[in-house]
């Protein structure tokens, strides 16, 4: 045993190089809220749950033992990805002891996990669908496996998980729950354990609501305000492919770019083709399908898909045993070609399409929102880019099927080979860049400008700016209407105030709706120049009051 766990530290070695670089980057976006929330638990004020207040609570932990700033309130985010591996290996181990290599199993599916952008960039994200749902959900399905027909001790872990789950996350254990059961009477699954499953998930619910009631009253937490607030954004995220379909198509669009294009295709074939009478695929599967839900439940916040970070996990699992069966009947020359071919599109991915997740979220972004620019030729630009990111399709399967002589599942191969090496070539870049790269993708000098404005803003000043800007300023009391970032009225008559000294914005921060009807509207940009004057901060575009 210990020689398996062992496995686990070359990928958290390999995870630590990629984040190490990027640990102390500037929170942005959704951040802020569960950043707040921590410091609230710190000083014994009661948080904002949107989800029970279990995360606020672990991440004000660290913030305690080591003040608060950047690298602390990751720390959670960072030992959830060391949970997920060691969880990886407990799932790997209960169901494939018969494997005869099974440590090479484990490897495989660690060094998928923990080179995935996803994984990487959402562990560096002070949320909880990035970090701690995941080790929630592999431990709920681990204990589900373990369950068999009857056993005290195995029923009450399963309990447990549960519960922990509900503490994590409310929307996700019920999209679970309600697939597993479903899905299970479907397909004819044992009764007995049906009714276990049940059981469990009843009683887990029951424990979760009571301890969730009274822990909360201790501390005077709002029960209310996190129900009250997850069936609003249910109710919304249901009418939301309905009333506009470019949600939708949004939240697949950034999925699919963020988890592999290739990778992505590769899963639902795995899905279609998949053995449900399999008891580990049989819930990774479940677990896949009630993530994907989130497709037309809620839009992403600045196209960082959070939600589906779990079925990383559970991806990682699946195409292992694929890659497993792959290279156990690879001869070793055959094996030293592929890992050659490997290194070569790394190099490619990297050097030849390069980020595509930066051409689409801040190139493209730029492009419409700016006045004078030429959409065209960045369209243009996208369109080459993504036919560059393609080309090594038709040359590999050529190479595998034909000089190789592979025969079995030759697509499906190819999909995983190439999906991996462009997800180590992008993790490569992002850990290099000199912009953010999960949320307000592309920003930079947000420091040097934080810096500047320090320097100048008096206590009198008012800021208008992003949250993040604030924050760093300590001037978070600042913060206007999001709904001011969009009626043109309203973001006048905030700006007009002699008060506001400086307004920051940038295409990273703010959406393409501000600049349509904000910030390129020519009443209040003739205003801004007759009052202001104007910097640039890399992307952040700086107004400064003509008296200051």
């Amino acid at each position: 045993m210990l020689k398996d766990i062992a496995l686990i530290i070359p990928s958290g070695i390999i995870y630590l190089a990629f984040i190490l670089p990027q640990i102390t980057r500037v929170h942005t976006s959704d951040e802020l809220c569960w950043l707040m929330n921590g410091i609230r638990c710190l000083s014994g004020k009661p948080v904002f749950a949107y989800s029970p207040w279990l995360y606020s609570w672990l991440i004000s932990i660290p913030m305690r033992i080591w003040g608060i700033n950047d690298i602390s309130v990751r720390l959670i985010g960072i030992v959830s990805v060391y949970l997920s591996l060691f969880l990886i290996y407990l799932l790997i181990k209960q169901m494939y002891k018969n494997k005869r290599q099974v440590s090479l199993f484990i490897l495989i599916a660690n060094l998928l996990y923990v080179t995935h952008p996803m994984v990487i960039q959402g562990s560096l994200i002070v949320d909880i669908d990035n970090t701690i749902m995941t080790p929630a959900f592999l431990f709920l399905i681990y204990s589900l496996l373990r369950l068999g027909h009857w056993h005290r001790s195995k029923f009450i872990l399963a309990i447990l998980s549960t519960v922990i789950f509900l503490w994590t996350k409310l929307t996700a254990v019920f999209l679970f729950i309600g697939l597993a059961t479903l899905v299970g009477y479907l397909t004819g699954k044992d009764e007995i354990r049906i009714s276990l499953l049940f059981r469990v998930f009843f009683t887990g619910i029951v424990i979760f609501m009571l301890s969730w009631v009274v822990l909360s009253g201790i501390f005077g937490y709002s029960v209310k305000f996190t129900i009250d607030y997850t069936l609003r954004r249910l109710g919304v995220g249901l009418l939301h492919p309905l009333r506009d379909i470019t949600v939708l198509f949004s939240n697949l669009t950034h999925l699919t770019v963020w988890f592999s294009p290739y990778l992505l295709l590769a899963l639902f074939i795995l899905l279609i083709r998949m053995n449900w009478m399999y008891l580990l695929k049989y819930y990774l599967g479940i677990g896949i399908i009630s993530l994907l839900c989130y497709l037309v439940l809620t839009p992403l916040e600045q196209g960082f898909p959070k939600y589906y970070i779990p079925i990383v996990g559970f991806a990682s699992i699946l195409m292992a045993d694929e890659i497993y069966s792959f290279i156990s009947n690879l001869n070793p020359r055959r094996f030293l070609l592929i890992f050659l071919m490997a290194i070569v599109l790394v190099l490619y991915f990297y050097f030849v399409p390069g980020d595509i997740i930066y051409s689409l979220r801040y190139q493209l972004r730029k492009a419409f929102a700016m006045i004078g620019s030429n959409n065209g030729n960045i369209i243009i630009c996208l369109t080459r880019q993504y036919v560059l990111y393609f080309l090594p399709l038709p040359i590999i399967l050529f190479v595998f099927k034909y000089i190789l002589k592979l025969k079995d599942r030759v697509f499906l191969l190819v999909l995983i080979f190439l999906g991996l090496a462009g997800n180590l070539a992008l993790s490569i870049q992002q850990a290099k860049a000199d912009y953010l790269t999960n949320y307000a993708y592309g920003e930079r000098k947000t420091r040097e400008l934080v810096e500047f404005l320090k320097e100048r803003v008096s206590a009198k000043d008012k800021i208008v700016s992003a949250s993040h800007i604030l924050y760093y300023l300590d001037r978070y009391s600042d913060l206007i209407p999001v709904s001011a970032w969009s009626d043109k009225d309203l973001f006048f008559r905030i700006t007009r105030d002699n008060d506001v000294g400086f307004l920051v914005y940038s295409i990273t921060s703010n959406s393409l709706k501000s600049y349509k009807n904000i910030f390129n509207d020519a009443q209040i940009r003739e205003y801004l120049k007759s009052n202001f004057r104007e910097m640039q901060f890399g992307e952040h575009t700086v107004w400064i009051r003509a008296d200051r």
